[in-house]
């Protein structure tokens, strides 16, 4: 649906996209706290702490991705996609997967 929320990432463009889609619309003029865990095969989604979406079919990660130049936080690289209509407020990157009690711990200590 329109507006709902969603992690893709892949090599060849949208027919060769690993995703992982939730069914979660977000809503004009609220806060969230979204998140995304890579373990192994498995990709989670999460909105306000809760898991909304999975695939554990997942080849792809941050790292397959190799040297790139368009890196962006809301913002396609599709030129035809609109950019966010919102703000970011706390952008992180870990080194590992989080469980979903240490993701549901960040959305809890989200002032």
């Amino acid at each position: 649906s329109p507006n709902s929320v969603r992690f893709a990432i892949t090599l060849g463009g949208n027919p060769a996209e690993q995703r992982v889609s939730g069914t979660t619309a977000l809503t004009t003029g609220v806060w969230y706290h979204l998140a995304v865990t890579l373990s192994g095969t498995t990709a989670r989604l999460y909105v306000d702490g809760v898991q909304i979406g999975i695939n554990t079919g997942m080849t792809l990660n941050p790292s397959s991705l190799g040297v790139t130049t368009q890196n962006w936080i809301g913002r396609s690289q599709y030129g035809v996609d609109p950019y966010l209509n919102g703000s970011i407020d706390d952008f992180r990157i870990y080194n590992r997967s989080l469980s979903a009690s240490e993701i549901s711990a960040l959305f809890l200590t989200v002032p």
